[in-house]
Formats: structure tokens, C-alpha cells, sequence
């Protein structure tokens, strides 16, 4: 079941994925050099690292799974920040695309 084409249909929308495949380490060096506010948390979470703690034991998960391409139009897989500003383009230019 792809819950993606459930809820948008392809005659309606264009469907696309960006999936953050970041190593933890990269991660948690990010988490130790943020300065962000921590006010944006809901329930039980008091910091970054709470945050990372609960997606890397979700992650663990059976029913928990990297997204594939049969869900979506595009799938862009971003493991880096090398990445980043190739999959704006290519998302923007999809955009262009279609409009």
C-alpha cells in the first residue's frame, strides 16, 4: 500500500519524495553545533537529541522502510549537503515542467 497515491491522485498532483538518507554521525554533529530553539518540540521531547534517539529506534522498525520509487513520481535520495542544491534544481525544474 502506497499511502502517497492514496491521497494524492497523479491526475491531480505531481507526487514527489525527497528522502534525508544522513548518516547519524553527520547527525549528531549537527545536533551538537545547533544553537536552534528548542520550542518548536510537542510531548515529550526537550531536545534535538531526543528527537534523533526516537527516529533511530522507529527506524528499527519492521514496518518502517526507505521510500521506493513506485510511491511517488520522482524519488530524490539526499545523503548529503552535496546533494541539496541538485535536487532544488531538478525539483524546480519539474515544477516549470508542469506549470
Amino acid at each position: 500500500m502506497h499511502l502517497l497515491k492514496e491521497i494524492f491522485s497523479s491526475d491531480d498532483f505531481i507526487r514527489i519524495i525527497v528522502h534525508f538518507d544522513i548518516p547519524d554521525e553527520i547527525l549528531q554533529e549537527r545536533i551538537y553545533n545547533s544553537n536552534r530553539n528548542t520550542n518548536i518540540f510537542r510531548g515529550e521531547y526537550k531536545n534535538f537529541e531526543n528527537v534523533l534517539s526516537k527516529q533511530q529506534a522507529d527506524s528499527l522498525k519492521k514496518d518502517v522502510v526507505d521510500p521506493t520509487q513506485e510511491e511517488a513520481d520522482y524519488l530524490f535520495i539526499i545523503k548529503g549537503e552535496a546533494e541539496v542544491n541538485s535536487v532544488i534544481h531538478n525539483i524546480v525544474h519539474i515544477a516549470e515542467t508542469y506549470s
